[in-house]
Order: C-alpha cells, then sequence, then structure tokens
C-alpha cells in the first residue's frame, strides 16, 4: 500500500526560453542510433558529456538478452532517461542483428546546462536543499519536530515539463515515529533556485526445525499450523536449545523458537525491533512438533494476539515463505534481491506496528504490518504480504516512476496481482478480492473482477482524471489482468508470467501511461509464445490500447 502526496508545486514557468531537450523514443530506433554512446574509442567515448551507464543484464528463457541502460550528463543520471536493449540470440528464428529497444534518453541537454552556476553544486547548497525540503515536508503534514533518519541528497538533471533540462537535486528522508506510519518524503528541487518540481513519498503502502502454533483472526477462524491434513504446513524456523539445573544433577530441556532462517525474519516493532524469540516446546496433539501458541489449552499465544488476530507473527512468518516459494518456484528468482541484483535479500517482516494502525507498508527495505484498529484485523494475511513484497519486487527491477499519476498505479496493481498470484499458488483459484480476509467490514479493500464495485475505483481509462488516488487508479490494469487470467486457455500463474516477465524486461522508468506497460506485457506474451491477441482484447475492454505497440 502507498501514501502519496502530490507535487506541492508546479514546474517551473521557462516560456522565454528555447526548448532544447528532446526525448527519443527507442522504440522507434535502431541500435545504430546508440553506436557512438558505444564507441570503440574508448577516448573519445569517454570525452562524452551524455554517457549510457549500463545498469544490469538479464538472460531469459528464450536466450534473449535483456540490457538495462541509464541515460547519464556529466556523470549525474538522467531522471526517468532509462531504456532496455532487447538481444535475441541468432539462431533459426532470430537473425543475428535482432536487436530492439524500448524507453527514452534525451538529446541536447548540453544546450539547457551549460549555464548552471557552480554553487549549485557545492555541499553548502545541498544541505540547503535538504533543509528546504524538510520545512516544506513539515508544512505539508503539520508534524513538527522530527527526527530524520536516511537522509540523502543526490545530484541529478531533472527534465521539466516545458522540456527544459536543469540539475537539479534528488532529496528524501525517512520519518517514522512507530505509530503513524513510515514516510520517505521525496523532492525533485532545482539544484540553483531550489525550486521543487514534484515532490511524493517513496512508501508503498502490505539451524531450523519445524515449528506450529495458530494463526488468523476472528474472521477467518483459527489458521493452524501444523502439517496435518486440512490445516497448514508448519513454518522452518531457527531454534536455540539449552539445559537449566533444577535441583543438582536435575536438569530440564529449554528450547527457543526464533522468527527467522536463511530467507525471511519477522520483528515485534512494538518491542524493540529485535528478531522475535519465544519458548516453545514439542506439542503432542500436533505431531510432536514445536509449538508457540502455549496458553489457553495450546490455542493461543497471549504475547502475540492482538485485535482479535491470534498470531500476526505467525501469519506474517508464514506469508513470507509463500511469496518467496512463489518467486523461486515459479520463475526460479529470488522475490527480492541485493544491490548486486542477484544475491537474494533477507525479507524483514515487522509486525505490532503502531497503535491501532489500519495498514502496511513497503519502504524500500523492507514490510511493516499494524495490527489494525475499526477497520481491519492485523494486516498480516498473504495477500497483503504479497501485494508488500511485489513492491519491492517492482521498485528493484523495472523501478517504475511512482511520483507519476499511472506509473504509480501500475505499481499498485502488479502488487494486487502478485496477491491474486500468491491466492492461486495456494489453492489453485481465486476470489479476486484483496484485504477480504483482513477486513472486519463485508467488503474487502478492493475487488479485481469487478473494481467499481467498491463505487470508488476504476475499471477503464475513460473515466481518468489526473492526480487520482493510485490506488483506484490501479483498478483498469488490475480487470485487465483478471480478463486475460479467466480467458480459455488462460490461468493466474500464465497471466502472472507475462506480468513478471514484463516488470523484469520491458518496464522502465520512463514510462508514463498504462498503454507503455501494456505494450511491454504483449511483448513478454510473444516471448513466451502465449497467445497475444487475448492479451490485446483484455487491454482494449478497459481502454488501453495496444494496437500501436
Amino acid at each position: 500500500m502507498k501514501f502519496k502526496y502530490t507535487a506541492l508545486i508546479t514546474s517551473l514557468m521557462m516560456s522565454n526560453i528555447v526548448s532544447a531537450a528532446t526525448a527519443v523514443d527507442l522504440s522507434h530506433q535502431s541500435i545504430q542510433y546508440l553506436q557512438h554512446y558505444f564507441s570503440t574509442n574508448k577516448t573519445a567515448a569517454a570525452s562524452q558529456l551524455t554517457q549510457l551507464k549500463e545498469v544490469r543484464v538479464d538472460v531469459d528463457q528464450n536466450q534473449t538478452t535483456h540490457k538495462r541502460i541509464q541515460q547519464t550528463y556529466a556523470g549525474f543520471p538522467v531522471w526517468d532517461a532509462t531504456a532496455v536493449i532487447h538481444t535475441a540470440k541468432p539462431g533459426i528464428t532470430a537473425a543475428a542483428n535482432s536487436t530492439t529497444m524500448n524507453g527514452v534518453i534525451y538529446e541536447g541537454l548540453e544546450k539547457d546546462l551549460a549555464g548552471t552556476t557552480n554553487f549549485a553544486m557545492n555541499d553548502a547548497q545541498k544541505e540547503k536543499a535538504l533543509s528546504q525540503a524538510k520545512i516544506a515536508y513539515e508544512q505539508k503534514t503539520n508534524v513538527h519536530g522530527v527526527s530524520y533518519q536516511q537522509e540523502e541528497t543526490k545530484t541529478i538533471i531533472y527534465v521539466d515539463e516545458n522540456k527544459q533540462a536543469h540539475y537539479a537535486y534528488l532529496v528524501s528522508f525517512y520519518d517514522d515515529d512507530h505509530i503513524h506510519g513510515a514516510h520517505r518524503p521525496t523532492f525533485i528541487m532545482n539544484a540553483e533556485s531550489l525550486h521543487i518540481y514534484k515532490n511524493w513519498d517513496q512508501v508503498f503502502t502490505m539451524d531450523t526445525q519445524v515449528v506450529g502454533g495458530v494463526g488468523g483472526n476472528e474472521k477467518t477462524g483459527a489458521l493452524i499450523y501444523d502439517n496435518a491434513t486440512g490445516n497448514i504446513p508448519a513454518l522452518n524456523m531457527s531454534t536455540f536449545s539449552y539445559d537449566t539445573e533444577v535441583a543438582p544433577g536435575q536438569k530440564i530441556k529449554n528450547t527457543l523458537c526464533i522468527f527467522t532462517n536463511d530467507d525471511l525474519e519477522v520483528q515485534d516493532v512494538s518491542y524493540d525491533s529485535s528478531v522475535i524469540s519465544v519458548p516453545c516446546q514439542p506439542q503432542a496433539s500436533h505431531n510432536n512438533i514445536l509449538w508457540v501458541s502455549n496458553d489457553a489449552n495450546f490455542t493461543r499465544w497471549n504475547d502475540d494476539e492482538m485485535n482479535n488476530g491470534f498470531s500476526p507473527s505467525l501469519d506474517a512468518f508464514y506469508a513470507g515463505t509463500i511469496i518467496k516459494k512463489l518467486y523461486q518456484d515459479w520463475y526460479g528468482i529470488p522475490a527480492l534481491v541485493q544491490e548486486d541484483g542477484k544475491t537474494p535479500m533477507k525479507m524483514v517482516l515487522r509486525t505490532h506496528y503502531g497503535r491501532k494502525f489500519d495498514n502496511a507498508f513497503w519502504d524500500g527495505k523492507q514490510m511493516t504490518f499494524g495490527d489494525g484498529g475499526s477497520m481491519f484485523y492485523p494486516l498480516t494475511s498473504l495477500d497483503v504480504g504479497a501485494h508488500e513484497i511485489s513492491h519491492g519486487f517492482t521498485q528493484q527491477h523495472s523501478n517504475i516512476d511512482g511520483s507519476q499519476d499511472q506509473m504509480g498505479a501500475l505499481h499498485e496493481s502488479f502488487s494486487d496481482i502478485a496477491a491474486a498470484a500468491a491466492e492461486y499458488y495456494v489453492t489453485g483459484k481465486n476470489s479476486w478480492k484483496i484485504g477480504s480476509t483482513i477486513s472486519k467490514g463485508d467488503s474487502p479493500l478492493r475487488y479485481m473482477d469487478t473494481p467499481t464495485r467498491d463505487s470508488r475505483s476504476l475499471d477503464n481509462m475513460k473515466d481518468f482524471k489526473e492526480g487520482m488516488d493510485p490506488h483506484l487508479l490501479a483498478g483498469v490494469f488490475s480487470k485487465a489482468f483478471y480478463l486475460i487470467a479467466t480467458t480459455h486457455g488462460w490461468d493466474t500463474h500464465k497471466a502472472f508470467d507475462t506480468m513478471v516477465k514484463a516488470n523484469m524486461y520491458y518496464w522502465n522508468s520512463s514510462m508514463k501511461t498504462f498503454g507503455d506497460a501494456a505494450c511491454g506485457v504483449v511483448s513478454a506474451t510473444k516471448d513466451l509464445n502465449y497467445n497475444v491477441a487475448d492479451v490485446r482484447v483484455a487491454f482494449s475492454k478497459v481502454g488501453i490500447d495496444t494496437d500501436n505497440c
């Protein structure tokens, strides 16, 4: 889930200056267009102010190489100037020069940037930008005296709405009072005037042994983690055993169940954010597996129970386990990776956040779940967990620009789509409801099959208006996914294949519309040899045109 702030101030008007920065859509260019950026003359290439930096390279199941590139100018990244180069392996169906591209880079930047004053690039100006961003944030939220963390000010090149390029600062900081929610306010500011071009929030808002217990909530009923038929699989987590001498020569064995393994860990934010560790013991009525729910005749864990949720920490551990398995089993990849883009990143899931906090979020590094309040039970359900973790998947792969209306909605839609995929992975079917098991009312958070059923969400682009809540606009793309998944010859797994491949190889931060994203899905569908016509029809039914892809 995502908290989004609209831009504080619109782009600076510079109508008296002729535009020099020109966007080049690489989908309409051949690879030869980029040759001078990859000159074999290293001295000449290094002297160019504009460079194309290789971000990562992946090879898919068809042996097609997908190379992500980022445009830089004078060593600084150009905002949303990214692209992917797709090179097919030569063979029967691919010629030796079978290379396509998608994304946007800019020409003519030097004409706008040549006159930038030196003081705009010094440390004092950066500190001033950080201070002014904090002032703007506190004025917007009416919250003062914030203890900020993870402060960053990076120099970038930004092309404004009038197609003028500027040196700018990308300013961000982290604000989390552990009560009202975490925020990572992010600003793009002119490096000279400190004018704010745009402002948004980057927080997206859901030795081992077998361990069991009781999760779920008042609505779902008890969810029993014990491997028994009809119940949920037990959980693999670390344990620690030690002996206590109760009398001379007489010892008893004690065991701690520690909520961590090689893939994930669960922390209790209400205590000290350390990994949860709790005494556990073999339970005869549950196949003698180690049991953490040792209260109320072995049916509750009193210290973890909250807001009629029987064990949010067990439920979070299960959600993380399933999501890790889904991405690994279906695609052979980690759900999240470290900065090298390959090494699996250990998932951190934080429970018991805030006071009656009716939300969950991904903050760029970890997932955090509130205990709910009047609207929700604890938000540690599988679908919410899949939603939040998949915000991280999108950020680490396509890194689409969530400050753009439709791209913020795409971020949310992909996460809802992943939630539906997780439900299908476990049960083999879909309810097409997001958050139904945590809602205290009769209605879920969102309906993917009929988004308008909540009287707020959209299901067609004809109703789109600028500045919409991304969660509500997400209904358009989510409805398209539902239509694909329920088309004859398709299912949720197959439809999710196209979305994951598009996210990994075709989506990028230069995209601005659902149409751009849908074209990526069409390309992914072709790569997978699935029925492209079915995908085009589904998008057309929600008002997204793919005829010009």
